[in-house]
């Protein structure tokens, strides 16, 4: 009976595999084509999904979701900063729009969370209310009336 030799680790392989292994905390995958789930590769959960469609000259941000547990740590903006690339990619100058309002059995409104990254909206009466809700750092009532908001990045 012959023994193979195995042979040595080649350093290509090496570095492929230390690539690898630096793996990113929190990933982005299509689950379809317009749905978009982002995962903690450490902890192995959802963190949250965005369903994104795209229109004439935007990307149309239909869902964003954050797990509760995982809000206030900036994955809301990677996930905006993701369908600006997405947008861009698909013809779309990396504009974006979104109707922003309370979901489901959600009572606090997004719309702070998407004026602060630079949404605006011709109802210049409701963006200067939320801007004042800003400025005192105060949050939005409950239930704040839905509100189409739209963003371009060049009026960033």
């Amino acid at each position: 009976m012959s023994v193979n030799k195995i042979s040595p680790i080649n350093k290509t392989y090496l570095t492929t595999w230390n690539r690898l292994s630096k793996i990113p905390d929190v990933l982005i995958y299509s689950k379809t084509p317009n749905e978009k789930i982002m995962v903690n590769t450490k902890k192995g959960s959802i963190i949250g999904e965005m369903y994104i469609e795209l229109r004439q000259n935007f990307a149309y941000i239909a869902e964003l979701f954050i797990n509760p547990k995982e809000r206030g740590k900036g994955y809301g903006k990677k996930f905006l900063d993701y369908a600006q690339n997405y947008s861009r990619e698909n013809g779309c100058n990396g504009n974006l729009g979104v109707m922003a309002g309370a979901m489901g059995n959600e009572s606090k409104s997004p719309h702070i969370f998407y004026r602060k990254y630079g949404f605006t909206s011709p109802d210049t009466k409701r963006i200067a209310e939320i801007d004042s809700y800003i400025k005192k750092n105060q949050t939005l009532p409950d239930l704040y009336p839905h509100m189409n908001l739209y963003f371009e990045p060049h009026k960033k």
